[in-house]
């Protein structure tokens, strides 16, 4: 019998594996794929991910590191330096591969192709059924997504309005470049591409990823509104592409059933507004990770698992409360706020930094709410 049993090879799993084998525990982690395996996303780290991982990102992984954004309505576009750098783009397969060796590297036992089926709980442990075996752990967590099997034995599955769903395709780039203007080296979010959220062209070196992705509900046809939007940036329509579901987080969900944990998006730890959720999934694993050590080591299980509940609503769901308000704003009425943006520079500074994680979402609302009226005001005339 392991220590602990964590099913699923995502950053929340392979983060939550490395800190428990870093504080003493036996661990095994599950994945359903062979690494490294394909996984549509975006694929931008944020500034925030970077310091979950506790050493520098290696060179090897970093596709492209921007310092701005381009932000596109319509005909019209805004852009934004920070002269830093803000985020950096990456290669989910060769970056959860990475994670997943650091893991294995300070002691996780790794089953690839191996998927999970169920669990059951007993009074000292939980025994974990797979299409290969059955394994027993002490604590269990589960970091298999969103839509996984285990995750609905702790949880209820989301209804509607608690996701969105994404349609991603990777395309590589000739040597003559990107077609129709669009840049290198720095990320461009329409949002007017998709009601609800928004589409997205990001540069990754030999390659670009361009997306499509709403927050606040299941929309009807989202492979035609993808399919509209390579058209519109030049893009080949036949290109493979990957729909998933985006839980959408601050809902307050149930995250823990005895001995077992839900970590990343399993846990629906996924920001309302921009869809990020790499930066937390690392963090709710490491959590997960220090949780389980402390209920193994200290002697008092339960106590150490309510304290991952109560850290992980402090850090995540209150916060993201706040970003489904800004959400529900911005998307119901993403034609005034960017024209707003346009004649109010210090309203798209302030808002440019949320990315960034420089302004948390609560001190934004809070700045923005009493300036409304004249931002809206100011939206009435067009963009310059």
């Amino acid at each position: 019998m392991r220590d602990v049993l964590i099913v699923g090879g995502g950053p929340a799993g392979a983060a939550a594996g490395r800190e428990a084998a870093k504080r003493g525990l036996s661990a095994i982690l599950f994945e359903k794929e062979v690494l490294p395996r394909v996984k549509p996303c975006g694929g931008g780290l944020s500034e925030a991910g970077i310091e979950e991982l506790d050493e520098p990102l290696p060179e090897y992984l970093k596709l492209c590191e921007v310092s701005g954004l381009r932000l596109i309505y319509g005909n019209h576009a805004l852009e934004a330096d920070a002269g830093r750098r803000i985020a950096t783009m990456i290669s989910r397969a060769a970056f959860d591969h990475y994670l997943v060796r650091r893991a294995v590297d300070a002691g996780v036992g790794l089953h690839e192709g191996e998927r999970a089926l169920r669990f059951e709980e007993r009074d000292d442990r939980v025994r974990l059924h797979t299409d290969r075996g059955v394994y027993e752990g002490r604590l269990l967590v589960v970091a298999e997504g969103s839509q996984g099997k285990l995750a609905r034995m702790v949880r209820e599955r989301d209804g509607k309005g608690r996701y969105g769903v994404a349609v991603v395709a990777e395309i590589p780039l000739s040597l003559d470049g990107l077609p129709g203007g669009h840049s290198r080296t720095r990320p461009e979010v329409y949002f007017d591409a998709m009601d609800g959220g928004y589409g997205w062209v990001f540069p990754q070196g030999n390659s670009c990823s361009a997306g499509v992705g709403t927050f606040t509900g299941h929309p009807p046809l989202p492979r035609r509104v993808f399919r509209a939007f390579l058209d519109r940036c030049r893009f080949p329509a036949g290109v493979p592409s990957r729909g998933h579901v985006i839980p959408v987080g601050g809902f307050g969900r149930v995250l823990r059933r005895g001995r077992v944990l839900l970590a990343g998006d399993a846990a629906g730890f996924v920001d309302p507004f921009s869809g990020e959720g790499i930066s937390y999934a690392l963090r709710s694993g490491r959590l997960a990770g220090e949780a389980v050590a402390d209920a193994l080591n200290g002697g008092r299980p339960g106590e150490a698992l309510r304290r991952y509940e109560k850290r992980c609503r402090r850090e995540f769901e209150i916060p993201f409360r706040c970003s489904r308000i800004v959400s529900q704003l911005f998307y119901r009425f993403p034609g005034y706020f960017f024209r707003a943006f346009d004649r109010n520079d210090d309203l798209f500074q302030r808002f440019f930094r949320i990315p960034e994680h420089a302004v948390p979402y609560r001190a934004f609302l809070l700045w923005l709410l009493p300036r409304i009226p004249r931002y809206f005001l100011s939206a009435l005339r067009p963009p310059r």
